[in-house]
């Protein structure tokens, strides 16, 4: 009886000892996962939280976490399964219906997208992360009544708040309310002045209200910070047509073409402005090209060259 009682009470603290070592290397792969992402070092915090998951499978922390790094490696599909499992063990926790419309708005089901963000921003109202993401899609949904709520709210919380900013200034552009769109980019680039897609926009905005001088300079700046700004190289391009600076024109759609060869629009932009430059032979190459690939676009080329862009 005596040795009996002896072996229970060594089971139990074989059993003890077991699971208290298990909940130890659990702990210790979540916090080797957690410095491995705080220092960069994406690949062993992947690795740290898959070995936590041997351990707990159902452990949130690394469900959540593995989510975010597989959406980092533009692998989608396996980041909304992590995300999905880690919400099914937690759905109070508004980070991770964060991170899940994170990687719907990836794999472009924006429906799903706006709802995760909205579930969000119901848990935490005031967290700017979570106003941005649910304005920015909004806004690029065409949603723009519902997005202005959410960035009014984030430039009322925080009124240095740049990327508000900025895309209340893609709001009003969409509206064409140009003057209005330039005030909200001039803000944005003032705060963020060295930030190209900030400023191509602010450019775009004074382009529309003929502002072509300022506009030229805002795009040169742009391209300077981002040399392969593809929609700067064809706005500008554009721009100097308008002015009649053929030359300055063909440089711009020729670096707009190396960026996206097969780019439609600017092919029709580059034939047209090779013959406003006397350039026959090249310009009757973009339209013998044109022809066969896209009828209705040598077309326009030939609009184009009876009458330049406006």
């Amino acid at each position: 009886m005596r040795i009996s009682i002896v072996l229970v009470f060594l089971f139990l603290l074989c059993s003890t000892i077991s699971f208290a070592s298990d909940k130890d290397s659990l702990d210790v792969y979540l916090k080797k996962g957690g410095a491995a992402f705080a220092n960069n070092d994406y690949p062993k915090s992947l690795e740290f939280f898959h070995k936590a998951l041997e351990f707990d499978s159902l452990n949130v922390n690394a469900l959540h976490n593995l989510g975010v790094l597989y959406s980092m490696k533009q692998d989608h599909h396996m980041s909304l399964g992590y995300l999905r499992m880690a919400v099914a063990q937690d759905s109070t926790d508004p980070d991770i219906f964060n991170s899940l419309g994170i990687t719907y708005s990836n794999l472009s089901d924006t429906s799903k997208a706006i709802d995760a963000y909205r579930r969000a921003l119901a848990m935490d109202q005031n967290n700017l992360n979570y106003l941005h993401n649910l304005g920015s899609i909004l806004t690029a949904s065409g949603n723009h009544k519902e997005a202005r709520k959410y960035l009014e709210k984030m430039m009322a919380l925080d009124s240095t708040d740049s990327e508000a900013h900025f895309l209340m200034g893609n709001i009003m552009l969409a509206k064409k309310d140009y003057a209005g769109a330039e005030k909200y980019f001039d803000i944005a680039v003032e705060r963020e002045p060295e930030k190209a897609r900030f400023l191509y926009f602010q450019g775009l905005a004074k382009d529309r209200l003929k502002k072509r001088d300022e506009a030229e300079k805002i795009y040169l700046h742009a391209l300077q910070l981002h040399p392969d700004y593809f929609e700067a190289h064809q706005r500008l391009g554009v721009l100097y047509v308008i002015r009649q600076q053929y030359p300055e024109a063909l440089e711009q759609f020729k670096e707009a073409l190396r960026i996206k060869p097969d780019d439609i629009d600017t092919k029709v932009f580059l034939g047209a402005v090779y013959m406003y430059n006397n350039m026959p032979e090249e310009a009757e190459g973009i339209y013998d090209s044109l022809v066969v690939i896209n009828p209705d676009a040598a077309q326009r080329m030939l609009e184009l060259i009876g009458t330049p862009e406006d």
